[in-house]
């Protein structure tokens, strides 16, 4: 693909809880972000966030690229937000540590990488402001709302001062020149409120030629009971099911799920709701690519450990019989 000027690609992906499981990626960072004022340059962006709560899955948005990861008060209610994807609503059960966008592309000799919660940022207020909207109201809403909770952000990879660093190759950020609109999208009603709607525009902004781009999402289950014990998880990808229609036919569904490897059994029984903070995770989440324009519809799927005390235990992507040791040497 070749992505140029005002040339833009679409994508529209689901985050959906599947079902319950009795059996996700390995050991995760405990660490959050805190909602700091982003000083870049001369001015402060309008780092931002808010709450998808109106259906069953509650989700922090924020508008930097990533959600489920962030803390502090939210910048459309001023109330607490919750971080991380909770399931069902109300209760203690997180799904989530982490999902951020990456983007990358070719450009001349050079393969560049952005992503969110680090390279791309929204502009300075109004400009970048989350906006929001509801088909709740007065003669049905806001006419251009698309469900009962629209949550609008706008953020670009074009800030370079104060960015930090490349981790692999420590050099400056150097920008694709994109510019992202995310639109996601959730309802209250019994058939919708275990799934939540993202709708991406990506955007050409800069002068030079992106050539065989791709679209990343970075998903990090973190699934446990507000304890942190969830160095346990499971994940995979799915890509056909039996139809229930039968007759042999098979349904495409490319579902990337996360799950707890046992759904967390409190002595032989399941416990939902938990009782004195002890409770099942027994659900299931997934992420599914609905819709792509272009040469955009071919998903793939990889997944890799990071594991922070023993690096021996470490996991990648990597060519069959080829084996890397990460232990430090002597």
């Amino acid at each position: 693909m070749t992505f140029r000027d005002a040339k833009y690609i679409s994508l529209l992906w689901v985050l959906v809880v599947l079902g319950a499981s009795e059996s996700q990626t390995r050991e995760m960072s405990r660490n959050r972000t805190v909602l700091p004022d982003h000083t870049l340059g001369a001015e402060v962006l309008q780092w931002c966030g808010t709450m998808h709560n109106i259906g069953n899955l509650e989700l922090l948005i924020t508008n930097d690229g990533q959600f489920s990861n962030g803390m502090g008060p939210d910048c459309i209610t001023g109330e607490p937000m919750k971080p991380g994807c909770i399931f069902p609503k109300g209760s203690n059960q997180l799904h989530l540590l982490a999902g951020t966008l990456m983007v990358g592309a070719v450009v001349g000799q050079d393969t560049l990488v952005s992503s969110g919660a680090s390279e791309l940022w929204p502009d300075v207020s109004p400009f970048g402001d989350i906006r929001t909207r509801s088909i709740i109201g007065t003669n049905g809403g806001e006419p251009d709302a698309v469900s009962e909770q629209d949550i609008i952000c706008v953020f670009a990879d074009t800030f370079t001062v104060g960015v930090s660093a490349d981790y692999f190759h420590f050099r400056p950020h150097i920008p694709l020149g994109i510019e992202v609109t995310q639109s996601s999208y959730a309802w209250s009603y019994g058939y919708a409120e275990d799934f939540i709607l993202f709708d991406l525009s990506i955007r050409s902004i800069g002068d030079e030629v992106l050539n065989d781009l791709y679209v990343g999402l970075h998903l990090v289950p973190y699934i446990n009971l507000g304890n942190l014990e969830a160095d346990d998880d499971l994940c995979g990808f799915l890509t056909h099911v039996e139809s229930p229609f039968g007759c042999g036919f098979v349904d495409t569904i490319y579902v990337a799920w996360g799950a707890d490897n046992d759904g967390d059994p409190i002595r032989g029984e399941w416990v939902e709701p938990a009782v004195l903070g002890e409770g099942s995770v027994r659900h299931v989440t997934g992420a599914i690519l609905l819709r792509a324009s272009g040469e955009a519809a071919r998903p793939n799927f990889n997944w890799w450990i990071t594991h922070y005390t023993d690096p021996t235990l470490d996991f990648g992507p990597r060519r069959k019989g080829t084996c890397v040791i990460f232990a430090p040497a002597g």
